[in-house]
C-alpha cells in the first residue's frame, strides 16, 4: 500500500476534477470548495509520501504534473464560465495555460536537460494557482474573497512567467 499511495492520491485529484467542476456548475459551492481543497491537499501529500518513503518514479512525476495541469485548467475554465474570472482578469489565466502548453512542448524536444536552479518555483507556482482558485471558489460563499483570489491569480501569473526562465537556454540551443 505504501508504495502506491502517492500515485493513488494523484489519481484521487484527477477523479475529483470533474466532481469539483460539476458541483460548481450546479451551484453547490460549499461542496465544490470542500472537494477542491481536499484535492489540493492530495497534491501536497503525494509528493510528501513519495519523498518520505523514497517511492518516487518518472511515471509518478509525470502523473502529478499532468494531474495539476488538468485540475487547474478544468477548475479555471469552470470559474470563467461562471463569471468568477472575467474581463482583464482572464489574462493571467490565459498566460498560465500558455506556459503549461509551452513547457510541455519544450519537454518533448531532444536533449531535455534543464537547469535545476529554480527547482522550488514550480511548486510555488502550483501552490499560488491553487490558492487563487480556492479563494475564487470561496468567493461564491464569502464575496470578500473574490478580490483576494484575483490578486493571487495575478501573482501566480508572475511566478508562472518567472518559472519559464530555465527553459530559454533550451530554446536557444534547439534553434541553433
Amino acid at each position: 500500500m505504501r508504495k502506491g499511495l502517492a500515485n493513488f492520491l494523484t489519481y484521487l485529484r484527477l477523479a475529483a476534477t470533474p466532481v469539483v467542476a460539476l458541483l460548481l456548475l450546479k451551484n453547490v459551492f460549499w461542496g465544490g470548495w470542500i472537494f477542491f481543497c481536499a484535492a489540493c491537499t492530495t497534491d501536497y501529500l503525494d509528493g510528501f509520501f513519495a519523498k518520505k518513503w523514497k517511492f518516487s518514479s518518472r511515471f509518478g512525476a509525470f502523473l502529478d504534473a499532468f494531474a495539476d495541469k488538468v485540475f487547474v485548467t478544468t477548475v479555471g475554465l469552470t470559474l470563467i464560465s461562471l463569471g468568477r474570472i472575467n474581463g482583464i482578469h482572464m489574462i493571467p489565466f490565459v498566460v498560465i495555460l500558455w506556459r503549461e502548453i509551452f513547457i510541455s512542448s519544450i519537454r518533448m524536444l531532444p536533449k531535455p536537460k534543464l537547469s535545476n536552479s529554480m527547482k522550488n518555483l514550480p511548486r510555488i507556482k502550483t501552490f499560488l494557482q491553487m490558492t487563487a482558485l480556492s479563494f475564487l471558489i470561496g468567493s461564491f460563499i464569502f464575496p470578500a474573497l473574490h478580490t483576494l483570489g484575483l490578486a493571487f491569480l495575478w501573482l501566480s501569473c508572475v511566478i508562472t512567467l518567472i518559472s519559464m526562465w530555465p527553459y530559454w537556454p533550451k530554446i536557444a540551443q534547439f534553434c541553433k
